[in-house]
């Protein structure tokens, strides 16, 4: 295992910074719906300013794959931290729908390449044996971000409007400097000249679905949330800010124990218990009467949420050859930000038809029941190698 201490905080900066990509904003949803309003419906206009990054998250970490084989992973990690601050902090000046869309698209593209280029950083650094820790701790410090991205994005908005939160994303050029110092400009295992294609991860396909599906239901309270937060009565932006907190506080403590998690629970059982989690937090917070209950609902969402990328992350790194890694994790990076896109999709018909609270019902149940189908499989055999 890499002792770097600046290589570990790189590690733990990319991905850091990629969670604000979508939760720094989402205190400012019912700001932006009320903004992009003008006789249509301004909750999913809002919805979709919030998610649309992860069109390009989806299209940008399988090509960042290919370009740090092809141009190494420092150009490209430079150059997406370079594009994330640009793009980002565009949302404090620019006029209009498509202005502030497409800088979002652009937002979108350099985070699925920040993403990559960690993940095959990872995959580079450190052994195998140390991954379940380096991948929580990831997932951890990620979650920890979100948290303050929620809460300063909240006081952001109360102090300067649906724009303030967009300075945050201004951060990525920290990660700039860190990795001007830390990532090697040329470094064995970048190029891979006799692999094809993405053909020989398609035996990985079962974990990218499932991936897919567990995000729909991970990202119910960072892009629902606000909504039924407003829907039971409260206007404050920072308050819905701390609410939504409690998901990435449960992300937090999961993912920062995911190594131990393991040592006692099989992958198929880790994967059962995470989307029992999701569906059941959800369940929770549909069904609340009360503030503390949607808190209580979200948070243990996020004890779910904080055991998804590590334990697929690993799953992934470890079939996969090491000169595939960037590929293969790019891919999971696709279907991860696939389900963040979809959610909106998937819950407004709920949301249009039963309310907010019915979106959390009809995604949370479906959640559950996949969690309790795992768990079952868990009980008569391991994931196949």
């Amino acid at each position: 295992m890499s002792s770097h201490p600046l290589r570990f905080l790189t590690a733990l900066a990319g991905p850091a910074l990629v969670s604000l990509i979508p939760m720094a904003v989402a205190p400012a949803l019912p700001a932006m719906a009320a903004e992009f309003a003008h006789g249509h419906d301004g909750a999913l206009f809002a919805q979709m300013i919030m998610t649309m990054p992860a069109i390009m998250l989806i299209l940008g970490a399988p090509l960042a794959s290919l370009a740090c084989e092809r141009i190494g992973i420092r150009t490209t990690f430079l150059t997406a931290a370079a594009l994330f601050a640009i793009s980002g902090g565009a949302g404090l000046l620019v006029e209009g729908f498509p202005a502030l869309a497409a800088s979002r698209l652009a937002l979108g593209l350099a985070g699925g390449a920040i993403q990559t280029c960690t993940l095959a950083l990872v995959g580079r650094w450190y052994d195998e044996d140390q991954r379940h820790a380096v991948l929580g701790w990831m997932v951890s410090l990620a979650s920890a971000v979100a948290i303050g991205g929620l809460v300063v994005g909240g006081w952001l908005v109360d102090v300067a409007g649906w724009r303030g939160p967009f300075a945050l994303y201004l951060l990525g050029l920290i990660l700039l400097l860190l990795g001007a110092v830390v990532v090697e400009r040329h470094a064995p295992g970048e190029r891979v000249a006799e692999e094809g294609g993405f053909r020989p991860l398609l035996p990985l396909w079962p974990f990218y679905l499932a991936i897919l599906g567990l995000t729909l239901a991970m990202f119910m309270p960072g892009i629902q949330g606000p909504f039924l937060i407003a829907e039971r009565g409260s206007s404050s932006a920072t308050l819905a800010g701390i609410i939504v907190a409690a998901s990435p506080i449960g992300a937090v403590l999961s993912s920062a124990g995911f190594a131990t998690i393991r040592r006692h629970l099989s992958e198929r059982a880790v994967l059962g218990l995470t989307a029992l989690l999701l569906g059941g937090g959800c369940l929770v917070a549909a069904t609340a009467g009360s503030t503390a209950g949607i808190v209580a609902g979200f948070f243990i969402t996020g004890l779910g949420a904080g055991m998804v990328e590590p334990n697929i992350g690993s799953i992934i790194l470890g079939r996969s050859p090491h000169a595939l890694h960037a590929r293969a994790s790019s891919l999971m990076i696709s279907a991860m930000f696939l389900g963040q896109f979809l959610n909106p999709l998937a819950a407004d018909p709920l949301r249009t038809g039963f309310g907010t609270a019915g979106a959390f019902l009809g995604i949370g149940g479906a959640t559950v029941a996949a969690g309790l189908a795992l768990v079952l499989l868990a009980r008569r055999r391991p994931l196949p190698a």
